[in-house]
């Protein structure tokens, strides 16, 4: 069993719609996760905050 069929246990996929909406929880997850590291880091190598433009 992968990470994200583990996910994806949590919601209702017994409709296309509870599917759909379940992995779009899942895929926000994993994007938020990524924003997190990407601040994390920027802020231990800076020791303080700072904005990061694309």
């Amino acid at each position: 069993m992968t990470v994200l069929s583990q996910m994806l246990e949590k919601y209702d996929s017994t409709t296309a719609e509870g599917a759909a909406n379940g992995l779009r929880e899942v895929m926000q997850e994993i994007a938020l996760a990524g924003l997190y590291r990407g601040v994390v880091v920027v802020f231990s190598k800076r020791r303080h905050f700072t904005a990061v433009s694309a």
